[in-house]
């Protein structure tokens, strides 16, 4: 039998302030010995890029995404017989006995397995009702609903849906589809609708009525932004707005490699790494302006000198001190670069034949820019005659896609080759 064990939470609202507690049982599953392809185990979640593209076409439609959230999700689905197992129930269960066992007919929180079978059941549900799958995102579904009685037909509005393990969110732009979908989903598992959506995947959502009927949203990850900050001492730092990520006359390649004989080198990496990677977090899904600089940090990661650390810590610091950035959403944006593209006024005609805005059909689509700089970022920090690493002489590429006035997608990478 397998050892479980109780797993207290307190789970944090938007702000990181304490929302509510809570408690589940969890099998040890690192103790199972059964053994399955990753194939078999894996469960795909939601990208962070999809749910960018998905609040965009929300607003787009000027509607706004509804939550929901599966409860006891894992609970819900059933094992199938040749994987079912006995557990020792956890100590401190007031009505444990020795010897007792009990036997799982439906999947538990630890099991190798338990993600996937929730996965499985979860998404044959969303079929089911007549919803389809990207080909691009297996955890993006899109379609007519489907119920007896009720045909399908062109008058009738699409759903779209996004998945996270147990939560979703979803939108029609027609509010009766919607109610359907609550109930139809409702028949078939316990769900906890939550309203528009306010705080979805450690990101908060700020949505806003104007008085023209547009609809705008902000995202933002502040409560971890402040949280990273004070986990690492940021917090006790001056603020400054209008600071950038980088530390002027000392750029990130300039900074000679670690001594190897370092006795703080050690320490130094564990935490330099855990900077990092809590920037990486918010880089990759509302902070684009970092990227740049994350890239260059995310070089040293193996053996950071001090001054890495240093920079690191400064990188953060602007993080803190912007804590309130994110991207936005609007209805009625072209595009955030909109000038760039149509810079003369329309009413110039005459010298120009794409000097007219564009039109509401078009300011929807995609439109994606790049970009590159040639050579290093070391600059003259450097002294001519400095021996350096080849890579540091790559140059850096970037790309970005933007919908209604927001990006969806970025990235920002050195090139594989060395131009200068």
């Amino acid at each position: 039998a397998l050892p479980s064990m109780c797993v207290l939470v307190i789970k944090k609202d938007k702000e990181g302030k304490p929302d509510r507690a809570k408690s589940r049982i969890v099998v040890l599953g690192n103790y199972e010995d059964r053994v399955y392809d990753k194939s078999k185990r894996f469960a795909p979640v939601l990208k962070y890029s999809s749910l960018r593209l998905l609040v965009s076409k929300a607003i787009g439609d000027k509607r706004v995404l509804q939550q929901g959230d599966c409860k006891n999700a894992f609970c819900q689905a059933t094992l199938p017989d040749d994987e079912r197992m006995a557990i020792r129930p956890p100590h401190g269960d007031p009505a444990f006995a020795k010897g007792e066992y009990w036997l799982l007919k439906k999947t538990l929180y630890g099991l190798r397995r338990s993600p996937r079978h929730w996965y499985d059941m979860f998404t044959a549900i969303l079929r089911d009702m007549g919803l389809t799958p990207s080909r691009h995102d297996p955890c993006l579904y899109s379609g007519q609903l489907s119920r007896p009685g009720l045909p399908l037909s062109e008058t009738r509005r699409h759903v779209y849906v996004g998945i996270y393990v147990d939560d979703f969110v979803f939108y029609s732009t027609d509010p009766a589809e919607e109610q359907l979908f609550r109930d139809e989903m409702a028949k078939r598992i316990t769900v906890d609708f939550m309203g528009e959506v306010d705080y979805f995947l450690g990101t908060a959502f700020t949505w806003k009525h104007h008085t023209d009927g547009n609809l705008s949203v902000h995202l933002c990850q502040s409560a971890f932004t402040e949280f990273t900050a004070h986990r690492f001492g940021v917090d006790k730092m001056n603020q400054t707005p209008n600071m950038t990520p980088y530390r002027s006359g000392k750029p990130i390649d300039s900074i000679p490699n670690a001594d190897p004989d370092d006795p703080d080198l050690k320490r130094r990496t564990k935490v330099y790494q855990s900077i990092v990677g809590s920037i990486n977090w918010l880089a990759t899904c509302t902070r684009p302006d970092i990227a740049p600089a994350l890239t260059f940090l995310s070089t040293y990661i193996q053996a950071p000198h001090e001054q890495h650390y240093k920079a690191a810590i400064y990188a953060l610091r602007y993080l803190y001190s912007t804590a309130e950035y994110g991207i936005s959403f609007h209805s009625s944006a072209s595009t955030t670069v909109q000038a760039f593209n149509h810079f003369p006024h329309h009413h110039d005609k005459e010298a120009y034949t794409d000097a007219v805005p564009p039109s509401p059909s078009e300011c929807h689509q995609l439109t994606a820019f790049s970009d590159a700089c040639w050579g290093g970022q070391f600059g003259n920090a450097v002294e001519d005659g400095t021996p350096l690493e080849m890579f540091k002489f790559r140059s850096l590429s970037g790309f970005l896609i933007c919908r209604c006035g927001g990006p969806i997608a970025w990235k920002a990478v050195r090139q594989k080759r060395t131009a200068l």
